[in-house]
């Protein structure tokens, strides 16, 4: 008796343990409701398209003095708040039919194009390069795209922002400050002896703060001749040149001559990041971690006397065995204090040009998508533009 209850306790433990486990717990049958509720509202969504675009399509056959004729279906995709809408059918259509009839429920698709290629342009503004955009595209939204529509959406994305930055007008905006520095590429095309070129650039600040990159130009170099052609550019937009009080760059004798005739009264910050790098590529490993605490030392100085001081100090310590690195100290070291003379609370932002060394940094990074190569001027101006554009938007406060 005892061994026969106990056999059927084992098989009543049996048959409840054999239930098949359709869900795991209530958040998977939860989303289990939630996909299944998703997948019937993509296909209401799909019946209703498909029923206006034929109700368009009877209209217009019933008004138009000569019906358009249908040469069969095309499918087309459409994405929803409740994803991706494959394949509904649209008609094709043989002859009849003219852009201005043409049916409201249509432009659905135009727009979903339009949102796919402006995706498209914010992949190329953000460094990606044309092989992984067609990756992307074929991947997120099933779509296969020619090199030469990634090609075509770039140039005119690239286009509008060369407009937006370098053709805006700067009459009316009091830029107090300017950081200027060039970045070198390789660009073919402008007859120069080499294909080395440089893209000039300039970052504005206004007395409270705020950033603007200002524009940019594609120059054979550094020198003075290219700074005075791209700071002439700047006075024909309209920069206030009675307002800027101030010029940020590195100790380069091309900008700073170019200044000098153009600009003769507004005053110059040498970066003290690029004086100290300077200071240290001339400095011995065995003397070099020394001779960095003493530049920190000086540019943490409050007043311009305290720094001049502690610079004296610091090269009468080492004149003897750095000479190469006191000799560029002294090169110019007045200039290095020049944020000095401004208001504290602006020092962060005057007394280096970290703010364009790292655009810089950025725009170095995505023009390696493009081997920093470029076949032609057109190219190399319209990839920059559209990378500062971007830059714009993103990082200027």
């Amino acid at each position: 008796m005892y061994t026969t209850q106990n056999n059927f306790n084992k098989n009543k433990t049996h048959k409840k343990s054999a239930k098949l486990p359709v869900f795991q717990d209530d958040t998977d049958l939860q989303n289990f409701l939630r996909r299944n509720l998703e997948e019937s509202l993509q296909q209401l969504i799909r019946v209703s398209v498909t029923t206006m675009v034929k109700t368009e399509m009877e209209s217009l056959r019933a008004e138009l003095p000569t019906p358009p004729i249908f040469n069969g279906y095309y499918p087309r995709h459409l994405s929803s708040p409740y994803g991706r809408i494959e394949n509904i059918p649209v008609p094709r259509f043989r002859e009849g039919f003219t852009s201005d009839c043409q049916p409201q429920t249509l432009q659905v698709f135009d727009h979903e194009q339009q949102r796919f290629l402006n995706i498209v342009a914010e992949m190329h503004r953000m460094g990606i390069s044309q092989r992984k955009v067609k990756q992307l595209a074929k991947l997120c939204f099933g779509m296969n795209i020619s090199t030469t529509t990634i090609s075509q959406v770039h140039k005119e994305l690239a286009e509008t922002e060369a407009a937006k930055l370098n053709s805006r007008s700067l009459q009316g905006i009091k830029y107090r400050y300017l950081i200027m520095d060039g970045i070198w590429i390789k660009a073919k095309g402008y007859g120069w002896e080499s294909d080395d070129a440089v893209m000039l650039c300039a970052v504005g600040i206004r007395e409270d703060g705020t950033e603007d990159i200002i524009g940019f130009t594609i120059a054979k170099g550094e020198d003075q001749e290219s700074w005075e052609g791209y700071i002439s550019l700047l006075i024909s937009r309209g920069l206030d040149v009675q307002s800027l009080q101030l010029i940020i760059a590195d100790d380069g004798a091309g900008l700073r001559a170019a200044k000098d005739r153009l600009l003769p009264r507004v005053k110059i910050q040498v970066c003290i990041v690029h004086k100290m790098r300077n200071v240290m590529n001339k400095t011995s490993r065995k003397h070099r971690k020394a001779v960095t605490a003493g530049l920190k030392d000086i540019y943490a100085s409050t007043t311009k006397d305290e720094a001049t001081a502690k610079a004296k100090a610091l090269i009468k310590q080492w004149y003897t065995s750095e000479p190469k690195a006191m000799e560029s100290l002294r090169f110019h070291f007045e200039d290095t204090l020049t944020y000095l003379e401004f208001s504290p609370e602006l020092w962060s932002k005057l007394r280096t040009s970290n703010i364009i060394e790292r655009l810089f940094r950025e725009v170095r990074r995505r023009m390696k998508v493009m081997d920093n190569s470029f076949n032609s001027t057109e190219s190399a101006s319209n990839y920059s533009a559209s990378i500062l554009g971007n830059l714009q938007e993103v990082y200027m406060n």
